[in-house]
């Protein structure tokens, strides 16, 4: 399990790396690769957010130097941080007993080599902060109040809190105002309180490119991520399956209060399961929008297999499909408030009469293997080019980070419906006709 969980992450990173990369261009990245190489030759630190110190951590780290040359461990270079620092860390297994407090505003970054502090790798130099060895009423992460921090490249896994206060077994965030990126959260478990892996109470937060699965909370709700009261977030191009909880939102619970908005896109939700309603999302309050989401294959004992909604909730280019429920309604559930949007992809599974949409599409989405949860798009899926004309510009690409629209597609005009904007197949490299030159076969690898 733990070997195949670490290729599927390599995969997911290494997928959208890719992709990000031909949509930026060689040229560029060749060029900034030599000038990182050059600065760190001639000894200038580069940094990747904020500008001032930069700590270097290892996992065998010693002293208080917290340098290239003399690294030190993750606990010290934190106590010596102040706000604008950055700590960068080398992969490797941290073992965390006792929870890191973020009340400066740093920046954490995992996946650097020791041969290489310039440029960081998530998916080859994987850094994991795990909590096996907590007390119980601890967590990996806690950021308070007002503190804006970026925490990016890492695995946080094994942790379990009975916090009664709060769940968020790997990171709790009270006000706070981070934004959380690029890593991954498996096995977290809150026993005391809502949120299996992430717990947000007030602040804004920005949850982007993350991977979410086999967390739980066995209370409350939630599986991965719980949202409580004045909450603003925005939850974008993160894979979140495989959650459980013993109450609503096997993926994601929304508490939140009227005057706030958490806003999600691009997300994959799917195989989490709910005793209560909402096996996929379960929103009891606040204002919550969704912009070409994947939810499917989720499931619950209470209503609404995929979302059930109780706030002012809009929907549109999002594929609802073949959730289901130990109760009546299987794909989408209003308990109450108002659920208005359109042009989603509703099919497999039934929803309340009370789901105001427009321009629906009511037929199989077509996915390219839905038996493996391969949720892409395939070429005939009526999805492609059927998104709302009016699609907002922050939904600019796709989970994969590929343009939306599709400038080669039928309709360049329309974005696709879902989290996958769909692309033909293109290789990352393509060889050139064959060329004779004095009677010699020449061939040249050119970039796609």
């Amino acid at each position: 399990m733990q070997q195949k969980r670490l290729n599927r992450s390599k995969l997911m990173w290494q997928s959208r790396r890719a992709k990000r990369l031909r949509t930026l261009g060689l040229v560029p990245l060749l060029v900034s690769a030599m000038l990182a190489m050059l600065f760190s030759l001639l000894g200038v630190n580069l940094s990747f957010a904020q500008a001032g110190t930069t700590y270097y951590v290892t996992t065998t780290g010693s002293g208080n130097a917290c340098t290239i040359a003399s690294p030190c461990e993750w606990f010290t270079a934190l106590d010596l941080a102040t706000d604008d620092a950055e700590i960068r860390f080398a992969q490797g297994v941290y073992n965390i007993s006792g929870t890191i407090q973020m009340d400066e505003a740093i920046t954490l970054l995992g996946g650097f080599d020791t041969s290489d502090w310039v440029t960081p790798n998530f998916a080859l130099n994987e850094t994991v902060l795990d909590g096996a060895t907590l007390p119980a009423a601890d967590r990996i992460m806690e950021i308070a109040a007002g503190t804006a921090v970026l925490v990016e490249g890492f695995t946080f896994q094994n942790a379990t809190t009975n916090d009664a206060f709060a769940g968020g077994a790997a990171i709790f965030s009270d006000g706070g105002e981070p934004t959380i990126r690029n890593n991954v959260f498996f096995n977290n478990s809150a026993t005391g309180n809502a949120g299996g892996a992430i717990a947000l109470q007030g602040g804004t937060t920005v949850l982007d490119q993350n991977e979410l699965y086999q967390n739980s909370t066995n209370v409350d709700g939630g599986g991965a991520i719980f949202i409580s009261v004045g909450t603003e977030a925005t939850i974008s191009n993160n894979e979140i399956y495989q959650n459980t909880t013993g109450g609503s939102g096997g993926a994601l619970s929304i508490f939140n209060t009227a005057g706030f908005d958490v806003t999600l896109f691009n997300n994959l939700i799917y195989q989490n399961q709910a005793t209560g309603g909402g096996g996929g999302i379960f929103i009891f309050s606040g204002e919550t929008t969704l912009w070409n989401n994947t939810i499917a294959g989720n499931n619950a004992g209470g209503e609404g297999g995929g979302i059930n909604s109780n706030g002012a909730t809009v929907i549109s280019n999002t594929i609802v499909v073949s959730n289901s429920t130990s109760s009546t309604i299987s794909n989408i559930f209003v308990n109450g408030g108002t659920l208005t949007g359109g042009y989603n992809n509703l099919f497999g599974g039934s929803s309340s009469a009370t789901v105001n949409f427009t321009n629906s599409i009511t037929t199989d989405p077509q996915f390219l293997n839905f038996n493996t949860f391969n949720l892409r798009l395939s070429e005939t899926s009526p999805n492609v080019d059927a998104g709302d004309p009016n699609t907002p510009t922050f939904v600019d690409d796709d989970i994969d980070g590929q343009a939306r629209p599709n400038p080669d597609g039928a309709d360049p005009t329309r974005v696709d419906v879902g989290a996958d904007e769909f692309y033909a197949d293109v290789p990352d490299f393509e060889v050139t006709p064959v060329l004779i030159v004095d009677n010699e076969v020449e061939r040249e690898q050119v970039a796609s």
